[in-house]
């Protein structure tokens, strides 16, 4: 999870998303971003030093601050199998609860974010040519 940046605006979310629907899908990076217009939860899979390479682009990313990481793990295949790269919108509120769930494993760290994607309103997946 992180916040935006000191200045940073809902013009940031979509120039993100518009990023993220180019660069990811080509990565093999899968996943979701969510933001509640302040907050913004990243869930992102694919391989390990892809996924290493986008997480230290997002440090690096003054439209980022308070980053905190929930989960660091290897996904369980069924869990991993989602190919897809998703952006959208979720209530400031379901995203308050998600932030306070005590989430003791892996296991509970996953249901938790699936009933936050649930409660979510997703855009379109992006129709990218893979290479």
């Amino acid at each position: 999870m992180s916040q935006l940046g000191a200045g940073r605006d809902s013009s940031d979310f979509a120039d993100m998303c518009r990023s993220a629907d180019l660069r990811n899908p080509q990565r093999r990076i899968a996943g979701v971003l969510l933001f509640d217009g302040r907050r913004l939860l990243h869930w992102i899979h694919g391989p390990p030093e892809d996924v290493r390479q986008l997480m230290g682009a997002v440090v690096l990313d003054p439209r980022h601050t308070a980053l905190s990481l929930r989960l660091e793990a290897m996904l369980p295949a069924q869990a991993s199998s989602d190919t897809v790269w998703r952006t959208g919108l979720v209530d400031a509120e379901a995203m308050d609860v998600f932030a306070a769930a005590e989430c003791p494993d892996a296991r509970a760290v996953l249901d938790a974010l699936g009933r936050l994607i649930e409660q979510a309103e997703l855009a379109t997946p992006p129709q990218v040519e893979r290479t």
